[in-house]
């Protein structure tokens, strides 16, 4: 079986078919997160304040 890696809310279109299909309830809805592994440690990058937190930098 064929999976889509994701689609977002924003995706009526595709929702829309999916729907039609009769398939709604098999749509995962789940938080999605974000990290970046800088020199061997993880940072979360989800919020401003870890971003500012990260030892990125704007120059």
């Amino acid at each position: 079986m064929t999976y889509i890696d994701h689609i977002f809310e924003s995706d009526s279109k595709l929702i829309d078919l999916v729907g039609s299909m009769g398939l709604s309830a098999d749509l995962q809805w789940l938080k999605g997160t974000t990290c970046y592994h800088i020199d061997g440690k993880i940072y979360p990058m989800n919020t401003p304040i870890e971003l500012l937190k990260s030892p990125l930098r704007c120059t």
